[in-house]
């Protein structure tokens, strides 16, 4: 123990400061400065006395986190890898209550005799930032707070996680939006919690709101848009989790929704966040909105000599025989003859298992279609 304390900086610094106030009040008195010596003194042995304590406390309170995250994972089902929610937060809290308690302790053994009331006053008073009074309390108290109640939110959102995850008659998209709404509420109101300790009442946000209101006329537009638009698309729901959309000239499958963009994974594994104004101002197309398979269409020219018949036939078995193509899908696999200019351009619409493999089924059957067509003479 006494081994470990001695590699630490702080036991040197600590060790430090109390000597040199110990010489300081030998110096005092040798000159006759009672007061001064015993002021020095009574610093130098209350900094000794109120930093291990600090110390004693955390080194105490630091088994608590660990265990309380490998109850909440047994509870919540989680991996032992994983994460548990609002522990982090709560250790957070509680090493900001420590050292509220260890800075207000320090501020009182170095405060001169006689001028506790003038302390306690200025304590309490604050200092004054505009049109704002901050007090060391209410700075620790807004931490402390934003602290418990955000390791509330996670907490909750994890709890509600489970639950509606056990429920077969909700489909990911509303889960995940459900889970979405309840985060960032939770978020909010901490924030909102925080602010209201730390002006001392939400009166006093008015000033805060105003500079708020001039910061976004100035350069935060594109940040509010995105955000009211990401609660409409997370209320109205024209994409979800697990859908495949496009939007402009992006496609791919919506991995996560927030309030800022949504992230969708292209067919080749690339991740693109695009910002939720996208899916207010622009046209968007969601293919699997009320059914998770999706179409494709296989574009085929040949020469005008060939016979039709036996061209869409080739197209329909080749089609038929693909293992990610769905048979008995409404429209069933089709072939249309959509020209004639140049030859003729047929069609192949069938419906996919998943819409995220169009390009590799796209390229199977192409590649079927051209051997077909070359191993009866076709070009």
């Amino acid at each position: 123990m006494l081994g470990k304390c001695l590699s630490r900086p702080w036991f040197w610094l600590l060790l430090l400061v109390g000597l040199v106030c110990l010489g300081l009040a030998a110096a005092d008195l040798v000159v006759g400065d009672a007061s001064r010596a015993f002021y020095l003194l009574r610093a130098g042995l209350g900094t000794w006395l109120v930093m291990p304590l600090y110390l004693l406390a955390l080194r105490l309170a630091r088994p608590w986190p660990r265990r309380l995250s490998d109850r909440l994972r047994g509870r919540l089902g989680l991996d032992e890898a994983a994460a548990a929610p609002g522990v982090g937060w709560l250790w957070f809290a509680t090493h900001t209550a420590l050292a509220g308690a260890a800075l207000f302790g320090l501020l009182a053994c170095w405060t001169p005799r006689g001028h506790a009331v003038d302390w306690l006053a200025a304590w309490n008073r604050g200092l004054p930032v505009g049109a704002w009074q901050f007090t060391p309390a209410a700075v620790f108290g807004a931490l402390i707070a934003l602290g418990v109640l955000q390791a509330s939110t996670e907490l909750l959102v994890a709890s509600l996680s489970r639950r509606l995850g056990r429920r077969a008659d909700l489909d990911v998209g509303a889960r995940e939006t459900a889970l979405t709404i309840v985060t960032h509420a939770g978020r909010l109101i901490a924030i909102l919690a925080m602010l209201h300790v730390l002006f001392g009442g939400f009166p006093q946000l008015t000033i805060l709101a105003g500079a708020l209101t001039v910061g976004i006329g100035f350069g935060l537009q594109n940040l509010v848009n995105n955000f009211v638009a990401g609660l409409i698309v997370l209320f109205e729901r024209p994409v979800r989790v697990g859908d495949w959309a496009k939007v402009g000239a992006t496609e791919g499958r919506v991995r996560a929704i927030t309030v800022r963009h949504t992230e969708l994974e292209t067919a080749a594994g690339a991740q693109v966040f695009v910002p939720n104004s996208e899916f207010i101002t622009q046209h968007v197309v969601n293919e699997t909105r009320y059914d998770p398979r999706g179409r494709l269409e296989v574009v085929v020219k040949v020469t005008r000599e060939a016979d039709p018949v036996f061209v869409r036939q080739t197209l329909l078995d080749i089609a038929a025989a693909h293992a990610e193509v769905v048979h008995d899908a409404e429209p069933p696999p089709t072939v249309l003859l959509r020209g004639l200019e140049g030859g003729c351009e047929f069609v192949l619409w069938c419906v996919l298992t998943d819409a995220s493999r169009r390009p590799q089924v796209r390229s199977d059957l192409l590649f079927a279609i051209h051997r077909a067509l070359v191993d009866h003479g076709l070009s």
